[in-house]
Order: C-alpha cells, then structure tokens, then sequence
C-alpha cells in the first residue's frame, strides 16, 4: 500500500469508522453531450450533471459550466428534454444507460480517475482473530488486482462501442486545466494536502 493509500485507510477508519479492504480501480471519466466541447470555452453555461459532491461541483463552476446535481436515473431524460446538456461518468456507465441516444458527442477529458472502496465494519473487524483479519486483508489484496484486470477490459470493450456510434471528440485540455484553481477545494485545508502543494507531501511525491 503505497503511503496516500495509508493515509485515505486512516481516514475511513477515522471518520466512518470502517476498514478498508481493497480497492476497485474505475476508469476515467469522461463527458457526453448534446453539443461539440473543444475547449473550455465550449463549458461556459453548459448544463452538465453532476454528483451531488462538492469535489464536482467546485470543478465545473470553475470551468464556467453549470454543474447540476441529479440522480443518476433521470440523466437520460434530462438530457432528451434539454435539462441538462451533458453528463460526466466513465464509459462503461454511459453505454449501459444509453446515453448515446440523447448525447450524440463523447469528449475524452480524463478528468477523473476515482477508486472505489471494499470495506467492513471495524467493531466486526476487530472481533475477529488475527487469521480471520489477515484472511480477510489477503483477499482484499488479491481482489485489487483481479478488479483492476475486469476493470480495464469493460472500459476498453465500453469505448470501443461508443466510438462506433458518438462523435468522439479529444479537446484541448490545457485550456480546462488553466481554469482550475487547485486550492479552491475544502480538502487543500488538509494538513497533508498543504505539505503535498508546498512540495512536502509524504505520499510519494516531490
């Protein structure tokens, strides 16, 4: 476990009271709309859904997009009745939600790569003995790369079947980078994140 790995189990741990188990690596995220995204120009006033996260949301307002917070279910409708203009997910997603029949263009930003989590309770992890914990934690580790296997092929088959039917569009990604004010999220308050932007994070980075 690399040492922001460390640091992300310690805070589950801390704040939910779980125990990390694994990691399932996604793919990145990309968007799907109803209109051509070059550049960040292209954004501004675009209605996109959005989770209701305020990582995403700060994200796109800075991009001068109008990030709309919706249930992942209506994305589809919304976006057939012009409620939103795109949606941002990973490819998989989108073609198992059909979105290409309402968003005709795929914008590969790559903005996001975000694990998720395999976890357990830590009151019934620190019930068990010490074989059931480290059986349990060989599992997770193993888990890690199997998933990270499944993951890479669906992503891989997934774009290959959207590049078949969208207008798969590579913008200018510089342009949306130049907008982002990488302090402006409440986790840069972190003790951590501050040593990481003054160039003395301890996870791994210069």
């Amino acid at each position: 476990m690399s040492e922001a790995g460390d640091f992300a189990n310690e805070q589950l741990l801390q704040v939910a009271d779980v125990v990390n188990l694994s990691y399932y690596v996604q793919a990145f995220r990309e968007i799907y709309a109803t209109k051509e995204i070059s550049s960040a120009e292209d954004l501004a006033g675009v209605k996109i859904r959005v989770p209701e996260s305020s990582l995403y949301v700060n994200t796109f307002s800075m991009l001068d997009a109008a990030p709309t917070p919706l249930p992942l279910g209506e994305v589809y409708t919304a976006m057939d009745t012009g409620v939103v203009d795109a949606v941002e997910n990973i490819p998989d997603t989108a073609v198992h939600n059909s979105w290409v029949e309402v968003a005709p263009y795929m914008i590969v930003t790559n903005h996001l790569n975000a694990p998720s989590t395999i976890y357990m309770s830590n009151k019934v992890f620190s019930g068990l003995n010490q074989d059931e914990q480290n059986l349990l934690l060989q599992a997770g580790y193993e888990n890690f790369f199997y998933a990270l296997e499944l993951s890479q092929e669906k992503d891989a088959q997934a774009r290959d079947e959207l590049a078949e039917v969208m207008t798969v569009i590579t913008p200018d990604i510089q342009s949306m980078r130049d907008k982002i004010d990488y302090t402006n999220y409440d986790f840069m308050e972190l003790e951590e994140a501050q040593k990481l932007k003054e160039g003395k994070g301890t996870w791994g980075g210069e």
